[in-house]
């Protein structure tokens, strides 16, 4: 099914929200520059496909995947952190969901990083610091995230990150189908736990996010190989000792909060 036939071009208005204007059409969803008229605030409704394309599903199984977005929606709505994107409100329509998510005024890593945008060691520990932050806080709450990556990250007008893509389908409404990837295969089987594995797993996203933003740098930092070195140990005279302390830690092999594809992480 293509989400033309089920959110028409000239979509006025979904749930409560007046629609102003499209921001990104994919096959699988479309993203609202919105309003909501009773708050009077300007905000992103992301419709998005949730009954896949084929036959007509039996109505068991439709209720299940619906059910399941909606507790995905529940999940990211619980978090309220100055470096979470905030979700707002959720609803069904007939053959889409839809979610309301804050407006952020910012690009993601992942573009400003292929945009040639280099971050200072500061910049770097302060924008990991706050996602790990904003990563313990979700874990708090009982929400893991999964797939973290510089698409998730949002850097705002003073820097702040905001991180986006809890629950799969949530994001700034500016990543499209990317943010699908693999939500339809775990969608049905959501559940609002963290796990050791699902912790481990969102504190090594972070290590390598670390990774990617010095790598991106001139001179990046580089794995010392002079005997008596340390394993993972960072040579690099301008780093200042906490940060490379953490990143002696995120690169090396036998710590517990190192990413998994180590010679990602290292440029020599």
């Amino acid at each position: 099914m293509d989400m033309s036939q089920s959110l028409p071009v000239n979509q006025k208005v979904i749930g409560r929200y007046t629609i102003l204007r499209e921001l990104r059409r994919d096959r699988h969803s479309v993203s609202y520059a919105a309003v909501d008229p009773v708050m009077n605030r300007e905000l992103v409704v992301k419709a998005v496909q949730i009954v896949p394309a084929g036959p007509p599903m039996r109505a068991e199984a439709r209720r299940h995947i619906e059910q399941a977005f909606v507790r995905q929606a529940q999940a990211a709505g619980r978090l309220h952190h100055p470096n979470i994107l905030t979700v707002f409100d959720a609803g069904l329509g007939h053959e889409f969901g839809y979610l309301v998510i804050e407006r952020v005024a910012g690009r993601s890593l992942q573009d400003l990083l292929s945009g040639g945008i280099k971050f200072k060691d500061l910049q770097c520990a302060g924008i990991g610091a706050r996602v790990a932050d904003a990563l313990e806080y979700a874990h708090g709450q009982g929400v893991s995230h999964g797939q973290l990556g510089p698409q998730h990250v949002y850097i705002q007008a003073d820097g702040s990150p905001k991180v986006s893509g809890f629950g799969g389908w949530i994001d700034a409404g500016t990543e499209g189908d990317e943010a699908l990837t693999r939500t339809e295969q775990f969608l049905p089987y959501f559940q609002n736990e963290v796990t050791e594995e699902t912790r481990r797993r969102d504190m090594r996203s972070v290590a390598s996010l670390l990774c990617t933003m010095i790598q991106a740098r001139p001179h990046a930092v580089t794995v010392s190989n002079h005997p008596g070195a340390a394993a993972g140990s960072v040579e690099r005279p301008s780093t200042i000792p906490a940060f490379a302390a953490l990143l002696s830690d995120a690169l090396d092999p036998k710590s517990p909060s190192a990413p998994r594809r180590r010679a990602n992480c290292v440029m020599r």
